[in-house]
């Protein structure tokens, strides 16, 4: 019935992705109940989930104007 820590990261990673079954859901929970490492890991996965939900991607949070300035720049080092 417990799963090892392999499982246990495998079954976190499903988790972000879909929803698990109940029978996935309660051996990782028992798992975590007794792992304090896969418990801290769960955590900080969870935090960085969050913060990645949270970022812009790059073509949207950069300005047109830096965009230009960057490709200026990037020519008059070519001319070089």
């Amino acid at each position: 019935m417990m799963i090892n820590c392999r499982q246990a990261t495998e079954l976190m990673s499903k988790s972000d992705e879909k929803n698990l079954s109940v029978g996935e859901k309660f051996k990782l929970y028992i798992h975590l109940t007794f792992c304090r490492i896969c418990k801290l890991f769960s955590r900080q996965n969870k935090l960085l989930i969050q913060k990645y939900k949270g970022l812009k991607p790059a073509n949207e949070s950069v300005s047109a104007d830096f965009k230009k300035k960057v490709i200026e720049r990037l020519n008059d080092k070519e001319e070089l």
